[in-house]
């Protein structure tokens, strides 16, 4: 460990306990080369992780802290965990109506979104696939994902591309956040936006898409 690593994943994080017992030791390690502790990271690929997501997710709640950073899904061991009938890692079995993890990934995402963490999405095998990868990452900021894993550098570009707002997603936001405005100082809770009725809630959807945008600009230094 030096001062450069950032963060831990923990791969088949199965419990709370397994949890705290590698905080423990990172930050007795980060204590004895006098760095600061690193961030800590999920990996949930285990029918016990899956099991205990709601408590691991309730971690930093539970003991005062703020280590646990982001919780990712393995599609491939989980699906292994569980004896699901597959070997695509990440990929649809089309014997299931649907994405057969929807069930998980929406609980894994809901349990980090209420307790702050960052939900990652699993890796998707088969690298030569650039459309089925980009399908399953539309899947996943579908219901909430923050990202996905790429483990091949062509996937690198596919992400970016998908998790990143469009001109026209930005564009759509602003346009949100004005006519909100405008209603609000007319004393309207609610008004029609380019045909469609949007409210309170379009309103924190909006300021998501443009807090997303803004980070990524911050991370290039443009502002």
């Amino acid at each position: 460990m030096g001062d450069r690593l950032d963060s831990v994943i923990i791969p088949k994080l199965g419990s709370a306990s397994d949890l705290y017992a590698v905080d423990v030791i990172v930050s007795q390690i980060a204590a004895s080369q006098g760095i600061a502790p690193v961030a800590l990271e999920g990996l949930i690929e285990t029918a016990q992780g899956a099991s205990n997501l709601d408590s691991i997710a309730q971690y930093n709640q539970d003991i005062g802290s703020h280590r646990l950073e982001a919780l990712h899904f393995g599609a491939g061991d989980y699906a292994a965990s569980v004896d699901a009938r597959t070997v695509e890692i990440g990929g649809l079995n089309p014997d299931y109506p649907g994405d057969q993890w929807h069930g998980i990934v929406s609980r894994l995402v809901a349990a980090s979104r209420a307790n702050g963490i960052v939900p990652m999405d699993s890796a998707f095998g088969d690298f030569g696939d650039p459309e089925g990868y980009t399908a399953a990452a539309k899947r996943a900021i579908a219901i909430g994902f923050a990202g996905k894993w790429a483990i091949h550098p062509s996937q690198i570009a596919l992400a970016n591309d998908v998790f990143s707002p469009s001109e026209a997603d930005v564009k759509n936001a602003r346009g949100i956040l004005k006519a909100l405005d405008d209603a609000a100082a007319q004393g309207l809770g609610a008004v029609q936006y380019e045909g469609k009725m949007i409210d309170v809630a379009s309103e924190r959807m909006a300021r998501s898409i443009l807090k997303v945008h803004d980070n990524i600009l911050k991370s290039k230094g443009v502002i």
